[in-house]
């Protein structure tokens, strides 16, 4: 007798769930059916017709594991999938996934969330557009777009060793992009003071003026520890140690490029060129010249010497002239020159000057000022050959 009732249950609730199909607006499945019959707590769909071909899922429906099938209306939101709970708030969702379509854009997909129970979904937390762009936040205006408005937001968490975080603080035309180390608060920052004082600044260790870099839109200025004026302002010291690479026994000076005659190369001593009426230089040709004007410095790293500070471009000056030849010339510091025994052996502190051979320095027997270039800070006393190459102290006399 219990199995015949059972089994007339059983008919009878097929034929409700019939009814239901026909007549209902609503479908509702629990999980939970009352004893004797078990309680049930999971809803599981089980689909195992699988296919290695991708094609078979996003260009039909027939392999679909849960299908929910709408109507267009274009520019309208489509039912999805959503969360409530029953003891708080039930007629609100938690959450939920949906849809919004387009005939001209296509569809775009929104993830939502809510802090806020009694009003429902209240954040389009992330939204996915035809395009396959992600926002979060907001509609995405690029392959990724972060939105979170208003000051000290955090956009962007890097959870490693040494935290890191992107955040915005200020707002309007004051808004600052950081990305803040969150131990020990050194920061970089992209600052739009109206585009006009500042562009992006490098703090360390705090926020003074003095433990920043600024980089100002307004002609490109740099500033170092403090708000630049010019291209470059530094408070502080400043310290140069020349290229890598370089050898080990080197010296640095300062040069400044210059037109020179087709034949100068690294290391001559070069004078003014009164031979023509342009304005270039050219190698020492004669002793104690008064033209002399100091020599030619090097920019290959396997020279006894290198500048550590350029004052001009000479690859951009020879494109705008390339008629014309360009070098740089040690205007400050240590230089290896070009030198012969002309005048006798060098010892270190003897005074050069220009000799007969063209481009090289001799030492100075008349000592006469205007003709003197520097003082020798090696000896050279030719037991390899009469010519060769020391280090001197560039000092115009």
């Amino acid at each position: 007798m219990s199995r015949l009732l059972k089994n007339i249950f059983l008919i009878f609730t097929v034929f409700l769930f019939c009814l239901t199909l026909v007549y209902a607006e609503d479908i509702t499945i629990t999980t939970y059916y009352p004893s004797p019959y078990g309680s049930y707590k999971n809803l599981n769909i089980y689909n195992i017709d699988e296919s290695t071909t991708q094609t078979d899922f996003t260009q039909g429906v027939t392999k679909a594991g849960l299908l929910i099938t709408t109507e267009l209306t274009d520019t309208a939101y489509t039912p999805g999938i959503f969360w409530s709970t029953s003891n708080n708030n039930a007629t609100k969702p938690k959450a939920g996934i949906y849809l919004r379509e387009s005939s001209a854009s296509g569809t775009s997909m929104y993830f939502g969330t809510s802090n806020a129970y009694a009003t429902g979904i209240t954040n389009n937390a992330v939204i996915i557009d035809p395009s396959g762009n992600v926002g979060i936040g907001a509609a995405p205006g690029a392959k990724l777009a972060i939105s979170s408005l208003g000051a000290a937001n955090n956009l962007l968490r890097f959870d490693i060793d040494r935290p890191w975080k992107f955040r915005n603080t200020g707002t309007g035309g004051t808004t600052v992009l950081e990305l803040m180390s969150e131990i020990d608060s050194k920061q970089f920052r992209i600052v739009s003071d109206n585009g006009t004082t500042r562009a992006m600044e490098v703090l360390v260790s705090s926020t003074a003026a003095s433990n920043r870099v600024y980089l100002v839109p307004d002609g490109g200025y740099v500033g170092i520890g403090m708000s630049p004026s010019y291209a470059l302002d530094v408070t502080g010291q400043i310290r140069m140690s020349g290229a890598s690479g370089v050898p080990v026994k080197y010296v640095l000076d300062v040069a400044e490029v210059i037109p020179v005659a087709d034949d100068v190369e690294e290391g001559d001593v070069a004078c003014i060129d009164n031979t023509v009426e342009k304005y270039q230089f050219a190698k020492s040709k004669i002793p104690d010249s008064p033209l002399v004007v100091g020599v030619i410095s090097s920019t290959k790293k396997n020279s006894k010497s290198i500048p550590a500070l350029f004052i001009g471009d000479s690859e951009q000056k020879q494109k705008d002239n390339p008629n014309q030849k360009y070098k740089y010339l040690t205007i400050a510091g240590q230089i290896a020159v070009k030198v012969c025994l002309e005048g006798g052996a060098i010892k270190k502190g003897d005074l050069l000057t220009t000799s007969s051979v063209s481009g090289y320095a001799m030492k100075s027997q008349k000592k006469q000022l205007g003709t003197l270039i520097g003082k020798a800070l090696e000896d050279f006393d030719g037991k390899d050959g009469e010519k060769g190459i020391i280090i001197a102290l560039l000092n115009l006399m």
